[in-house]
């Protein structure tokens, strides 16, 4: 700035204005020279504020640069308010701080901020604090101020300049409450947690939630923890890790005794009594330090593994300090690590934080004196009183906000307990926030510790599939204005569930500020305790880490603390923006980890934009690398998904076997054998007949009786260019008749002459195999056919793929059955595949087993003939014994439990479908000397379309997906899921069926647009079945998501079977069904009064309306049904009572 003279007028004193300068003033921009002079100025001209000349002559040197240097003049009444109208604009509210200048100087200090670089009108996050800062300002507020402003009133304060404010200071200090907000009184869902063994549960989840004690005080985590580990020697340990130059040890183990021998927890010991239960803690004479020293060949920890658990079974008595030199210098400064353990009911993280600056203190000045606070036992007591007159409000909060303690069946929990046993129990993963954390908080309002419970709760939204998430925040409670409590050493901090509402229409900023709120909520709540009514629980912990602590004499080794060997996972957040997640390798491997910190790192990026929705945030945290993974393990990547792969038809296929293998076998029952040019013989004369009755696409319903004839009639139908639909043979009648209905039928089908059965209502053409035959070898045998060798069928006609090829029926949710159109091309794609097929090739024999109008019992057929095999028919006389003579043999769970494998020593393949496959039946089996798989595959995708190989201790999965198909497991938005993350399974692929006939709304609701992997007129299946992949790629089946089960091979719709029984019997009974066992079980209670009924006429009714399969075994009439609050069939509680 150019030198100016200063003038003015003469003041009222009698002195002239610019007799204060003899020369020109030369002010170059320099702020603290103006402050300075104007200071002068207005002690020698006390008048001077009020001369409007000077406010016109010089309105720069009364207009501050900012907003920090106005406050600063204003404060000390050199500068009038308007002159920093220009600074403030409308922000003039601020000049009317009454403000204490050495907590301003302070609390800069506190953040590391130059006056003028304090955002006034901003709150304290925004300026760059967090939750262990506003405990320092708490406590400077309170020794400058004399008051006590809770950590919650600085955190939720809307700018930073009401909190330096003397009277705002004192209405935030009276208006401190702990009561629930009014927003949040909804109670959330509660659960039970009965199941204490767990291996979920941390250690402080597993005791009682009230102990007593005796003697010293104690906090509910102290007495749990001591509970814990006198029935598990050794638990409940922390493990500190630090580095120290070799030479600089003895100087700082005497720091270490030194230093822990001025707190008196240290001399802390218990005695736990069983019955009945009672810790008594008492302290020691004295404290001595139980350090050693040792060489090893190497400092990795995996070496020292077994030392560490010895080591960690004597902390459990005392702290010990295990020194270990490695045996040869590796550098120019040999270095040491000091692995040191405690007990967790003696050091909580802030007071592992205030005892290493301790030592280090000591460390560089062994003659410091060190500042002991008040006993730790004091603060204990200090709590304790705090907590008495609050204890009512605890209990009103905590009966507002029971939360469920969080799912335990998603598949990260599913695989906890069956690892086997690891040399290296404890390890971590670390994450780093790429971004500066300060800018985070400074653009969003919110720190680092609430931006990781915010993306942890989109992760744990994720595993657990569920709107609400918990998981076990941990609060140093060191903002409690209690006597002391800053600065004591000892095991102050709490655990209490954070639960958080994951809503996707919500932005990111508005999760954020929830978690923000609640974890506010809970550190006002911080003093209560289990006594109180809140539950433990949840499914990983959250917990500040250590400060940054880089000593000189560590070569820039971070100290690091482990979390015990028994905990859940654990992160460990820094204000550094690293996240350290620390785990049990026991519990969960790397891989499965990996997946959760991948997500993790994803759902910290996407929330700290500030420019997603929570919906986006979920669908984005998705690694590529993952996506890519997950979509080649479906599958994706294949060539032979597509239709464009398919030129063949089921009976082109059968033709190619019959030209190659005419004389070899094609079908056998007992002794008797017939040849593929046998087989095509009939198949051509069945079809012929039918191709002169019907016209092509015609829907033929076939007696499944599981003949030679009903082989024959599947393959005629086909060369007809027609539709088969195959029938039990036990179906009632009418609902025969219904299906002939449904499938727009024009003829039925029976194979033999002497079938009892009658034809279904409305049909005009009843035909049967045996009949046709018969009357074909009689014109032959007349002379009326002139061909000695009929041409095999197959070269009669073109392949045509795209056709529909059979109709399977399936239960239904509303009570009306769903007719399920299949296609050739869906059909070849499968036995494409070699493993799906059997393992069928030229004279492999594959025994028929299932259910003949079982859509698997196709897959038993169609592979045998259509690729050279030869199909064993069973005989009534002696249903297994054919299994003696099979190579390949695919049967259900429930009947391979009862077979034996060491009786059918010829089986060289054994597949088990059409039912959940138990361990043990999996484990026998694949012990034995056929390969085993299980093959999974609803009717709407053509039989089958996974498998998995089985081998004994091996986990049974689904499998991976066949070449033809591609599987995707989704969440329900349709977006992928990362492995172990549970979602539904889909189907895609030219296996994926047609539809339902008929009914269209539900075929939307389940073939649905192909959004993974778009091709021409693609489409995916929604399965209903819930499951995930494993890390190596398979998928495994965890439950449906209907009330659709799978008896002895059969799947039911319970919802169909109920609706199917209300109509049958009366619109004034209510049904309720369900699975007892492994049997269908009913109740039934009447709607009004003079309804009688008796348990043979539902019987009889049910025999009626659904397959035999279907009819529950159990009946059981009841004055009124069982119904949940809201009026809705309570099943669990008619499961209990049909028992």
């Amino acid at each position: 700035m150019k030198a100016r003279r200063l003038r003015g007028p003469t003041g009222r004193q009698g002195d002239r204005f610019d007799d204060f300068l003899d020369n020109e003033w030369d002010w170059k921009g320099n702020w603290n020279e103006l402050v300075l002079l104007w200071t002068r100025l207005c002690e020698i001209f006390p008048s001077i504020l009020s001369n409007s000349w000077i406010h016109w002559r010089f309105p720069k040197l009364l207009a501050p640069p900012n907003k920090s240097a106005a406050l600063q003049l204003y404060s000390r009444g050199l500068v009038r308010k308007s002159a920093t109208r220009s600074v403030f604009r409308r922000d003039l509210s601020l000049m009317e701080l009454h403000m204490d200048e050495r907590l301003l100087e302070r609390l800069c200090s506190l953040l590391h901020l130059e006056s003028k670089h304090i955002k006034f009108n901003e709150t304290f996050i925004r300026n760059g604090g967090d939750s262990l800062l506003a405990i320092k300002f708490s406590n400077l507020i309170q020794d400058l101020e004399h008051v006590r402003v809770g950590v919650g009133a600085i955190l939720r304060a809307k700018n930073l300049g009401s909190l330096l404010d003397r009277t705002q200071l004192r209405k935030l200090a009276t208006g401190h409450s702990s009561e629930p907000s009014q927003s949040d009184k909804l109670p959330l869902t509660v659960s039970n947690q009965d199941d204490r063994d767990d291996k979920t549960l941390d250690p402080i989840q597993r005791i009682p939630t009230v102990i007593p004690t005796a003697g010293l005080p104690l906090t509910f985590i102290q007495a749990g923890v001591a509970v814990y580990t006198h029935n598990v020697p050794g638990a409940a340990v922390q493990h500190v890790t630090q580095y120290c130059y070799t030479d600089v040890l003895p100087r700082l183990r005497s720091a270490f005794g030194e230093a822990m021998s001025r707190h008196r927890v240290f001399r802390l010991k218990y005695e736990v009594e069983t019955s009945p239960l009672l810790v008594k803690a008492t302290l020691k004479e004295t404290f001595k330090l139980n350090w050693t020293e040792q060489q090893a060949e190497s400092l990795g920890e995996a070496d020292l593994e077994e030392l560490f658990r010895v080591w960690s079974s004597e902390a459990s008595a005392e702290p010990v300090f295990r020194v270990v030199t490695p045996c040869k210098a590796a550098g120019e400064r040999e270095l040491s690590v000091v692995h040191w353990f405690y007990h967790h009911s003696l050091l909580d993280g802030r007071s592992l934080d205030i005892l290493l600056r301790q030592v280090d203190a000591l460390l560089d000045n062994p003659s410091l004196p060190v500042e002991v606070g008040d006993s730790i036992f004091d603060v204990v007591r200090g709590l304790e009183d705090y907590h008495g007159p609050r204890e009512a409000a605890a209990k009103a909060f905590w009966a507002s906000r029971e939360v469920r303690g969080g799912a335990r069946g998603h598949p990260l929990l599913r695989i906890l307990g069956s690892r086997p046993s690891s040399r290296v129990r404890m390890k971590t993963i670390d994450v780093f926030y790429p971004e500066d954390v300060k800018a985070f908080s400074s653009r969003t309002g919110f720190t680092f510790e609430i931006l990781v419970r915010a993306a942890l709760a989109l992760v744990l939204s994720k595993f657990q599939s569920t709107r609400t998430v918990s998981l076990m925040s941990v609060s140093s409670r060191r903002s409690l204005p209690i006597k002391g409590i800053e600065h004591a050493v000892g095991c102050i901090a709490t655990s209490m569930i954070l639960t958080m509402d994951v809503n996707e229409n919500d932005a990111a900023q508005d999760l954020l500020a929830q978690v923000f709120e609640k974890v506010l909520e809970l550190e006002d709540m911080s003093y209560s305790d289990p006594s109180d009514g809140f539950s433990l629980g949840g499914l990983v912990v959250v917990s500040s880490d250590l400060q940054p602590h880089r000593p000189w004499y560590a070569a820039g080794h971070q100290t690091e603390v482990m979390a015990p060997k028994e905990t859940l996972p654990t992160l460990y957040v820094s204000p550094t923006g690293r996240v350290r997640f620390s785990y049990n390798s026991e519990w969960r491997s790397p891989s499965e980890m990996r997946v959760m910190t991948d997500l993790f790192k994803g759902a910290l990026v996407s929330l700290a934009s500030g420019t997603l929705r929570v919906g986006e945030c979920l669908r984005s945290m998705l690694p590529n690398s993952q996506k890519t993974r997950i979509l080649r393990w479906g599958n994706c990547f294949s060539a032979q998904t597509g239709l464009e792969s398919i030129d063949d038809d089921i009976t082109s296929l059968f033709q190619k076997q019959v030209l190659d293998r005419g004389v070899e076998a094609a079908l056998q029952l007992g002794d008797q054998e017939i040849s593929y040019d046998g087989v095509a013989n009939m198949v051509r004369a069945v079809g012929q007949r039918l191709a002169e009755l019907l016209e092509p696409r015609s829907v033929v319903l076939i007696h499944a009786d599981a003949s030679v004839y009903w082989v024959v009639a599947m393959f005629a139908v086909l060369w007809a260019d027609c539709i088969l639909s195959p029938q039990g043979v036990d179906l009632p009648h009418q609902l025969r008749s219904h299906h002939y209905a449904v499938a727009e039928a024009q003829a039925f089908l029976v194979p033999q002459q002497d079938t009892d059965v009658l034809a279904p209502d409305g049909c005009r053409l009843e035909l049967c195999v045996e009949t046709i035959l018969r009357e074909a070898e009689e014109r032959r045998q007349s002379g009326h056919h002139h061909h000695r060798h009929p041409e095999p069928p197959a070269t009669r006609r073109q392949p045509k793929p795209l056709a529909a090829a059979y109709i399977c029926f399936s239960s239904g949710s509303t009570g009306q059955p769903k007719a399920i159109q299949c296609t050739h091309s869906g059909a070849v794609s499968v036995l494409r595949d070699p493993v799906a097929r059997l393992h069928v090739g030229p004279g492999h024999r594959v025994a028929q087993t299932l259910a003949p109008a079982f859509d698997a019992a196709l897959l038993e057929v169609f592979s045998a003939l259509c690729y050279g095999g030869t199909l064993i028919l069973k005989s009534p006389a002696e249903p297994f014994g054919h299994l003696r003579a099979a190579d390949s043999l695919l049967t259900t769970p429930s009947l391979a439990a009862e077979l034996n494998p060491d009786d059918y020593p010829n089986l060289k393949y054994v597949y088990f479908g059409a039912e959940v496959l138990p361990q043990h039946t999996a484990d026998r089996w694949s012990a034995g000397k056929a390969s085993a798989y299980n093959i999974y595959g609803p009717t709407e995708c053509h039989m089958a379309c996974s498998a998995q190989r089985l081998r004994p201790g091996q986990a049974v999965t689904i499998g991976t997906p066949f070449s033809s198909a591609r599987i995707y497991i989704l969440d329900g938005q349709g977006a992928l899921l990362p492995p172990l993350v549970a979602g539904e399974i889909h189907v895609a692929g030219v296996q994926v069926a047609r539809g339902y006939i008929g009914l269209d709304q539900e075929t939307r609701h389940r073939f649905i647009p192909d959004v993974i992997w778009p091709t021409d007129d693609g489409r995916m299946y929604r399965t209903g079945d819930w499951g995930y992949w494993t890390l190596d790629g398979q998928v495994a089946f965890i439950s449906r998501t209907d009330r659709q089960v799978k008896l002895f091979g059969f799947r039911i719709d319970l919802n169909d079977v109920q609706a199917r029984l209300e109509k049958a019997i009366s619109p004034n009974v209510r049904v309720a069904v369900v699975v007892v066992g492994d049997a269908l079980a009913c109740a039934i209670s009447p709607m009004s009064n003079g309804h009688n009924l008796s348990e043979d006429q539902v019987r009889a009714a049910a025999e009626t309306v659904l397959q035999p399969q279907s009819v529950p075994k159990r009946i059981r009439l009841l004055e009124a049904m069982p119904v949940s609050p809201f009026g809705k069939i309570d099943y669990r509680a008619v499961t209990k009572l049909l028992e």
